[in-house]
């Protein structure tokens, strides 16, 4: 009989465990926010990519955020740096209202993002950078298609870019290298 009544008291206080227990599921409503947030905090990415903001640029990663090799906000902040002189490189700016723009356009486009938790998220977009081809009246041509895999982070109650890591599928080398960015 003991043993029935300590049975049912375990029972009853497994039953009454606390809710935090276990992890919480969130609501589609809280996983649409989260996408919507996520979505544009991508489009904010490259919005400011195109920009002379190294700052606002380094600013979408968590501090101790990942772009392929480099590692933490501040070697990611001295890589948009020198980004940004490079897009000063052929002369070819563009004052559109607040924002100054150089010759290069980044087009992340066709974002998929599963949300794991409250502030974590995985995502994969596709990459299209379109330059002037400066030898043919600076016709708007893509310069390098590829895709983005990304981790992310909800810090401070903000999404932040955690890791991105770019995978080029075709590239214009000899355009870059006319343009001043590398190839060749």
């Amino acid at each position: 009989m003991k043993a029935c009544i300590l049975a049912a008291v375990l029972i009853g206080t497994v039953a009454a465990a606390p809710v935090w227990a276990a992890p919480r599921q969130l609501s589609e409503t809280e996983i649409a926010v989260a996408r919507i947030q996520i979505v544009d905090l991508i489009n904010r990415y490259a919005l400011i990519h195109n920009t002379d903001d190294p700052q606002g640029y380094a600013n979408l990663f968590t501090e101790d955020g990942e772009f392929g090799p480099l590692k933490g906000r501040a070697a990611i902040l001295e890589m948009a740096k020198g980004e940004v002189s490079k897009m000063r490189a052929p002369g070819i700016t563009s004052d559109e209202g607040p924002y100054r723009f150089g010759f290069m356009r980044s087009l992340i486009i066709n974002p998929v993002i599963d949300i794991i938790d409250a502030t974590h998220a995985k995502g994969v977009s596709y990459l299209q950078v379109v330059v002037p081809d400066l030898d043919n009246g600076n016709v708007p041509t893509i310069l390098f298609m590829g895709t983005y895999q990304d981790e992310y982070r909800k810090v401070g109650g903000k999404w932040l870019i955690a890791k991105r890591v770019s995978f080029g599928t075709f590239a214009n080398p000899a355009l870059g290298k006319k343009l001043g960015l590398g190839g060749g």
